[in-house]
C-alpha cells in the first residue's frame, strides 16, 4: 500500500497559484496625555462591527510617513506627527477570489 499516495503528499496534490498583488499602507496610532490619561484615536468605519487604528493605501508619490500623517487626519479627524516608527506588519490573504 502506497501509504503518501493516501494522505495527500503535496507532490501528487494540484496546487492552484493565484496571482499575487502587493500593496502597502501605513497607519498610526495617534494619541495625546491629558490630567494623567492617554488617549487614542480609533474609528470604526462604516459597514464594519470592529473599530480600528487609522490606516490605508499610500499613494503614488507619497512616503508611508506622509500618507500615515494623512490617514490619521482623514480617517481620526485629528492632526498628528510621526515620533517613532512602531513596526512593519505584513499581511497575506486572497481578496474575493483574486
Amino acid at each position: 500500500m502506497e501509504v503518501r499516495a493516501l494522505l495527500g503528499a503535496p507532490e501528487m496534490e494540484e496546487k492552484k497559484k493565484l496571482p499575487l498583488k502587493r500593496e502597502f499602507s501605513a497607519g498610526g496610532v495617534c494619541f495625546k496625555k491629558e490630567k494623567g490619561k492617554i488617549f487614542i484615536v480609533i474609528y470604526k468605519p462604516e459597514g464594519r462591527d470592529a473599530w480600528q487604528l487609522p490606516k490605508g493605501w499610500i499613494d503614488k508619490g507619497e512616503t508611508s510617513q506622509e500618507a500615515a500623517v494623512r490617514e490619521v487626519k482623514e480617517e481620526g479627524g485629528v492632526e498628528g506627527k510621526i515620533i517613532q516608527k512602531i513596526d512593519t506588519i505584513k499581511y497575506f490573504f486572497n481578496w474575493e477570489g483574486e
